[in-house]
């Protein structure tokens, strides 16, 4: 091994070789200012006095776990192993010649053979025979809720088929609704590339859990974002937050404490700080004709209730878009059931100077509606049909559905009620 040089140079640890040597303004983080003299070199952290017989490094000026992991390794993406064993060094940008480095002596990725292959919309994305349960035997797709260990589980439902009523994408980037505020334990804290302002498909990125929390080379775990809290166009009252699915990612390297994992497929930008969630295939519910009429349909007696959501920055939406809805498991719902869209029981008040047309309910309350049709202020109409959606995920109370078909434009607040 090799013994540093005094002084107190800074060898920078950053994943990325082109920033290997410089403090430039690519580098994510600022450089430590409380230096001590540790022994006979200078350093901001507490290094720990190495044990007997164990495979240590000293720094030397120039050094960074970049290139370390390349020599002792033969992998610089395997920087984090390195640091993972080295934890007193609380910034993996800012190593310091003299500082002591423990060496691990094997390293865990994840075998070729059980790499991701390129995704392909039109596969079969069944479920896991091994995690089967009765709620997956009736179709059932739930929402990932909190477990009493803070890990919500992953979304089930339908084995996708030819006459699948969504595809990959509507299963893989819709989002749902959660009733309360909530924080996964396991988050991505790190990413190879910190110069990017976002990450996607093909980056490496680096999650809070290893081995030592059950992590494996080969898990994966979906991307999660909580966007924002969403409240009833009608009512005004909260019905839950917004959670996003942005991506999939994979783990393939694991550490003690730590995993590095690449994001392999992917629906939006990726940011240190995500969230991960367990991950389980999507499926998808099979589509059939409800024989639904555009006009003369009357009120069957099933269960009511509203679009409350549309997703964010959409004020309208058609065929084929995500909608969520306040009815779910509770309300006697099911993955597969497919609802009428309506507007019943309003009146439409003349358009202002905008264009925007005053929805309003007979409860008094009301929404703004991009609406052109220029109707008497007070006008009453019958029961309008706009369209049918198919639930696709649900939770108790809301449900993540898609628009099968439209008449016309859906928004927030328009009626819906279960088809026979």
């Amino acid at each position: 091994m090799m013994k540093a040089s005094l002084g107190v140079a800074l060898a920078l640890a950053l994943p990325m070789a082109a920033f290997a040597t410089t403090t430039d303004a690519a580098t994510p983080t600022k450089p430590p200012t409380n230096l001590k003299k540790v022994g006979d070199h200078w350093t901001p952290w507490d290094p720990p006095v190495p044990t007997d017989g164990a495979e240590v490094y000293v720094i030397v000026k120039g050094d960074n776990l970049w290139d370390l992991a390349q020599r002792d390794l033969n992998d610089p993406y395997l920087w984090p192993q390195i640091w993972d064993l080295n934890r007193y060094v609380l910034d993996s940008h800012w190593i310091y010649p003299g500082d002591p480095l423990i060496i691990p002596g094997e390293v865990t990725v994840i075998a070729e053979e059980t790499m991701p292959p390129d995704v392909d919309p039109s596969e079969d994305f069944g479920t896991d025979d091994e995690n089967d349960s009765d709620d997956e035997a009736r179709g059932m797709a739930l929402m990932p809720q909190p477990d009493p260990s803070g890990q919500p589980s992953g979304m089930r439902g339908y084995k996708m088929d030819p006459d699948a009523a969504a595809d990959h994408s509507d299963m893989m980037c819709s989002g749902y609704i959660l009733p309360k505020e909530w924080q996964s334990e396991m988050f991505i804290y790190a990413a190879e590339e910190e110069h990017k302002e976002a990450q996607a498909a093909g980056d490496i990125m680096y999650m809070n859990r290893g081995i030592e929390d059950g992590v494996k080379a080969g898990d994966k775990f979906y991307v999660v974002h909580q966007e924002n809290k969403v409240k009833h166009p009608v009512t005004g009252k909260k019905v839950g937050y917004y959670v996003r699915k942005m991506a999939v990612a994979q783990v393939i390297v694991v550490q003690a404490n730590t995993a590095t994992i690449e994001i392999v497929d992917g629906c939006g930008d990726v940011h240190v700080g995500y969230d991960l969630i367990t991950y389980s295939e999507l499926t998808s519910p099979k589509r059939r004709d409800t024989g639904l009429e555009r006009y003369g349909v009357e009120d069957n007696g099933n269960v009511t209730g509203h679009v409350v959501y549309l997703g964010p920055e959409k004020l309208v939406v058609g065929e084929g878009d995500i909608v969520y809805l306040d009815l779910g498991q509770a309300d006697g719902v099911d993955v597969g059931d497919y609802l009428m869209v309506y507007r019943d029981d309003v009146t439409y008040q003349k358009p202002n100077e905008a264009g925007l047309t005053r929805i309003r309910w007979k409860n008094n309350s009301s929404i703004a509606a991009l609406d052109m049709r220029k109707l008497h202020k007070g006008e009453e109409i019958p029961r309008k049909m706009l369209g049918e959606v198919i639930i696709l995920a649900m939770n108790d109370d809301t449900a993540t559905a898609k628009v099968m078909y439209s008449w016309r434009e859906i928004y927030p607040g328009d009626q819906i009620q279960l088809l026979d």
